[in-house]
């Protein structure tokens, strides 16, 4: 990780002036820099700029952006359809699959999942998750995280897939190693599984293909890694 790379939701211009507060300023004490050193700006949004610390105060720092870089995004598009999960495995869900190159993250209520709803608060921490999940591998675009009332109303992209332990499903590598893919969403059920209406209403209304992520039954944190694990590699180029 860049160790001085800060995250700012704002645009970013040369000659701009920037405050830094809050988490970010607190990493910018932690890391003990003082005022005319350079660091880094990213906004999530490809962009990349270096700036000069100008002031330090108890509660902000004032930087100056110096020169902005913007780079392409990512060729490939992961969609990562989740159902909500007990709340001790979506930390490792956003921050393992951040990592690993996913473009977006959509939670909804599966009809299996215990929980059914993911309060401001708890998105806001999410949120907080991926920005450290971004900077910490490098990547300069973040991934959005939103919530839908159901599976029902989703608008997946590209070709569909979702985990499968059923005995006929195909092995994602196997498959993905044979294809040439630009975009895709994945599908992963909540800890119980997808029930068999939501089965039928991928199989039937979304033409999602049923997949095998291992010869083992996967906890869901598990399969949503895995899932973008091996959707990177195999889309790779």
């Amino acid at each position: 990780m860049p160790i001085n790379r800060f995250y700012i939701d704002k645009p970013l211009r040369e000659g701009d002036t920037i405050s830094l507060f809050g988490t970010e300023f607190h990493h910018l004490q932690v890391m003990r820099l003082i005022v005319n050193d350079t660091i880094e700006f990213i906004d999530g949004k490809n962009n990349v700029a270096s700036a000069r610390i100008l002031s330090i105060s108890k509660e902000e720092a004032i930087c100056s952006v110096l020169q902005v870089l913007s780079y392409p995004p990512p060729p490939q598009k992961i969609i990562l359809f989740q159902a909500i999960p007990k709340q001790n495995r979506l930390d490792a869900i956003v921050e393992k699959t951040v990592e690993l190159g996913v473009s977006k993250i959509v939670f909804f209520p599966g009809d299996l999942s215990e929980k059914k709803n993911l309060s401001p608060s708890l998105l806001e921490r999410l949120q907080t998750i991926a920005i450290s999940a971004m900077k910490q591998c490098g990547r300069f675009d973040l991934p959005s995280l939103i919530f839908i009332p159901s599976l029902t109303s989703c608008s997946p992209q590209g070709e569909c897939f979702f985990g499968d332990t059923r005995k006929k499903s195909i092995s994602f590598h196997n498959y993905l190693s044979s294809q040439n893919k630009e975009s895709i969403s994945l599908f992963i059920g909540p800890e119980k599984g997808f029930s068999p209406e939501e089965i039928i209403f991928l199989e039937k209304k979304i033409l999602a293909q049923g997949i095998s992520l291992s010869s083992y039954v996967l906890r869901t944190d598990t399969a949503s890694i895995a899932a973008v694990a091996i959707a990177t590699h195999g889309m790779l180029p």
